[in-house]
């Protein structure tokens, strides 16, 4: 959301080209992750207990059992894939239809949906009220810097004026 923000009102990137820049972003996030956190730090090595229904170690460490049906990861990938074959052509037809300003409005009003869906079903999120504090700290300051940027992108960007978009 972020980089599409960034690109489109920093950059002056048209949002049809930052709409694909964005989900290119998004798609390698799980790959580095997965290769950063899954391979180089040991976390897809879990161990279960004797009955198999908890997680007790992960990357060799201990932790407190975990239940392990929400650490299938096999069974999460599984679960992602049909939102990923759906999902990406149908949001990329979308978008091609929709006019710009729709687009990004679109885009701009999917972030707090995000945020609120996000609250709704984590439940640590509704009992530490820290990483929600953070969150909008991080928020705030988010849009803060955009602004700050958007309206100094031409001197910083060195960008004719002429140029500018309202």
């Amino acid at each position: 959301m972020f980089l599409f923000l960034f690109a489109v009102i920093m950059c002056g990137l048209h949002p049809r080209v930052g709409v694909p820049t964005s989900i290119i972003a998004m798609a390698m996030t799980p790959v580095l992750g997965f290769l950063i956190l899954g391979v180089a730090h040991g976390q897809l090595d879990i161990t279960l207990d004797a009955a198999g229904d908890a997680v007790t170690h992960v990357g060799g460490n201990v932790v407190d059992r975990l239940p392990a049906r929400q650490y299938d990861t096999f069974g999460l990938w599984l679960a992602a894939v049909p939102v990923i074959v759906w999902g990406a052509p149908l949001g990329a037809w979308v978008a091609h239809i929709m006019t710009e300003r729709r687009l990004i409005m679109f885009v701009a009003g999917m972030a707090p949906l995000e945020v609120v869906s996000t609250a709704i079903f984590l439940d640590d999120l509704r009992t530490d009220g820290a990483p929600v504090l953070y969150g909008l700290v991080g928020l705030i300051g988010a849009i803060a810097a955009i602004s700050f940027l958007s309206r100094r992108r031409h001197s910083m960007l060195r960008l004719p004026t002429d140029r500018v978009r309202v």
